[in-house]
C-alpha cells in the first residue's frame, strides 16, 4: 500500500486521519508522540495547519499559566496607564483601585520591563 500524504495547506488524507488516530499515546515518549496525541485532541486537519505554520520553526511554547499569565498582565498594565492618562489618578489611589503595589504602578507609568533591574558596572581602576 502506498500512503497518501497531504501537501501544506491541503486537508488531510485518510490515510493521515487513520494513522493519527490508532497511533496516539496518552504518555508521549517522544516528539513524534506528543504531536500525536495532539492531534488526537484537536483532530488530524487542525494538527497539520499547526504543522504547516509552526513546521521546522525553533519554538519555546509556553505553558498555559505562563501565557494567561502574560496576557493578563499587558491588560493590567494598560489600565493603569489609562487610570494615570486619563483619569489622572496618583499612584496611591491606582494602588487601591486594583490591588498592585506602588512598584508595579510606577514600573507601567514609566514603562520599564517586568524584569528591569538596575544594572551596575564594575569601576575599572
Amino acid at each position: 500500500m502506498d500512503p497518501a500524504f497531504s501537501r501544506r495547506g491541503e486537508h488531510p488524507t485518510s490515510f493521515e486521519r487513520e494513522l493519527l488516530a490508532n497511533h496516539a499515546t496518552l504518555a508521549p515518549r517522544t516528539d513524534d508522540d506528543l504531536w500525536l496525541m495532539l492531534g488526537k485532541r484537536i483532530g488530524a486537519e487542525n494538527l497539520l495547519v499547526v504543522l504547516d505554520e509552526l513546521g521546522s520553526l525553533k519554538l519555546w511554547v509556553p505553558t498555559r499559566e505562563q501565557l494567561v499569565r502574560r496576557v493578563w498582565l499587558a491588560i493590567r498594565d494598560r489600565e493603569i496607564q489609562r487610570l494615570r492618562d486619563e483619569q489622572h489618578l496618583t499612584t496611591n489611589e491606582i494602588c487601591l483601585r486594583l490591588g498592585v503595589k506602588p512598584r508595579t504602578v510606577r514600573r507601567v507609568v514609566h514603562r520599564r520591563p517586568v524584569s528591569a533591574a538596575p544594572i551596575h558596572a564594575k569601576q575599572r581602576a
